[in-house]
């Protein structure tokens, strides 16, 4: 695919050249280009970039219309007053010009930020804050584009709004590179990416030439991702199911790799009709795959015990049994329907302090979803399920974002590689056959400036391993460190 997919940031140098990204020169690689025309974007504060023959579609579009029309116009004006060729030096390096700096406001990092046919040049804060405003901002740095010319070149690029086919992602993958190092993606191998989500890793993983079977239990997920399956010719599978449930779908040692994102996505907390956040009101609901038991099952049935082991286990949550017993006191008088009639709750019974960094309901909110979901067991099974799927060499990479869920992996690791440390008062046992082998140190955290551009990545963990040929080992849950909580199917919904 000769696709700009998926986005990275990179310092400048002192010389004020920035490397562009691999899975970039890549593309530019495979199309034979060697000049990059340089552009002022329509809407966005960013420089966007293709190769020449884009600049020959631009001008096809301006002579097909009315030369004296305001559109014709401010397109003639963008395109040429606004637009210069520009090289890649012999390491891949661009240099960032006060062209560029003046549009987009960079200063010491650039954010590349892939839209299919071309690739733009983002100041790291600005793209977040336009990935949340949408293209419809205009101030003096926007040229608002109307309808006549959206149905053209401009639409073609991306409207802004989708994640996957081009325009500023809500969701930036965490690690891309570092997944990528670990990965080794390649052609002729198959990939599972247990966690589409909106399509970060596996766009990448497509890039370098991989075949993808990804899943998802979100059914909005699987539809969003329908476009990305028809533009990969047949190199992309995308199965509606829980990752947990790969080897219902693949064969035995028959993957190269899996890569797994754990936790939510945040195109779901975005949605308040989700009912993931706080922030933004909507039906208490939680659920990622959007049937079985919801947060406000649980809230509104559980035992006060049974949610002090929740909050305080899963939240890590000090005010657990406080907080549990103000909602069973206030679903006597009415049950919880919303996000913000709990939030509310916890607002009152537990005040925040000068001190604190996060909202009273925060943790509380966390291990509702991951009890819901079934997270914790959820990854457990999928790491058996992945030694099992993996053929010898194949990669285990999993990215995680909470020490609940880091522990786990840890531990998973450390058993299958043999460094698991027993016990000398018990009795030796045999040694078993490592099933991995670890791939360098870990776990492997984010960047500075990865960080600054993406604050979603500061708690982010990598930790990954390569599959021996020894046969797969026992998937005994016993050995993972899963909080044993009340059932979840006893809740109903």
């Amino acid at each position: 695919m000769n696709r700009f997919l998926s986005n990275a940031t990179n310092r400048i140098d002192a010389k004020g050249r920035v490397s562009v990204p691999s899975m970039f020169r890549a593309v530019l690689a495979r199309s034979a280009v060697e000049e990059l025309y340089a552009w002022q974007d329509f809407v966005f504060p960013a420089v966007s970039m293709a190769g020449p023959e884009v600049l020959e579609r631009f001008e096809r579009m301006i002579g097909s219309a009315d030369p004296f029309s305001a559109e014709a116009n401010k397109m003639s004006l963008l395109i040429h007053g606004g637009g210069v060729f520009m090289k890649l030096d012999g390491e891949g390096r661009l240099l960032v010009t006060d062209f560029i700096r003046d549009f987009t406001g960079i200063t010491d990092r650039v954010t590349f930020a892939g839209r299919g046919d071309h690739f733009q040049l983002w100041e790291p804060s600005g793209i977040r804050g336009n990935a949340v405003a949408g293209p419809e901002r205009t101030d003096g740095h926007f040229l608002t584009v109307r309808n006549g010319w959206r149905n053209g070149m401009v639409a073609d690029m991306g409207d802004g709004e989708t994640d996957v086919q081009g325009g500023p992602v809500r969701h930036i993958p965490v690690l891309l590179q570092e997944v990528l190092t670990a990965l080794e993606p390649a052609s002729d191998e198959t990939i599972v990416d247990g966690t589409f989500g909106v399509g970060g890793y596996t766009a990448a993983i497509l890039e370098a030439g991989a075949d993808v079977v990804a899943f998802d239990r979100d059914p909005d997920a699987i539809a969003a991702g329908a476009a990305m399956v028809e533009a990969s010719g047949g190199k992309l599978k995308l199965i509606h199911a829980r990752f947990s449930e790969l080897l219902d779908h693949v064969a035995e040692a028959s993957l190269d790799g899996v890569v797994l994102d754990i936790g939510v996505s945040s195109m779901q907390i975005d949605e308040a009709e989700r009912g993931f956040s706080f922030m933004r009101d909507g039906p208490l609901d939680m659920r990622m795959g959007q049937s079985g038991v919801s947060a406000a099952d649980v809230v509104n049935r559980a035992k006060p015990s049974d949610m002090t082991r929740i909050f305080g286990i899963l939240g890590e949550e000090r005010h657990a049994g406080r907080i549990s017993r103000a909602i069973e006191a206030e679903r006597q008088k009415a049950p919880f329907e919303t996000t913000r009639q709990l939030a509310g709750l916890i607002e009152k019974v537990s005040p925040r302090r000068p001190q604190d960094k996060i909202h009273p309901a925060t943790r509380v909110f966390q291990a509702l979803r991951t009890y819901v979901n079934d997270e914790l067991g959820e990854l457990a099974r999928t790491l058996f399920a992945a030694e099992r799927a993996l053929k010898p060499g194949g990669r285990l990479v999993v990215v995680s974002f909470h020490s609940l869920e880091d522990r786990i992996v840890k531990r998973f690791f450390q058993d299958r590689a043999g460094k698991a440390s027993g016990s000398r008062h018990l009795p030796m046992v045999a040694e078993r056959q490592s099933t991995f082998t670890l791939i360098g140190k870990q776990p492997v955290t984010a960047g500075e400036a990865e960080c600054e551009a993406n604050p979603r990545s500061r708690s982010a963990k990598l930790r990954a391993g390569s599959r021996t040929g020894a046969p797969a080992g026992k998937a005994d849950a016993d050995i993972l460190p899963v909080p044993n909580l009340a059932a979840l199917a006893a809740l109903g919904g």
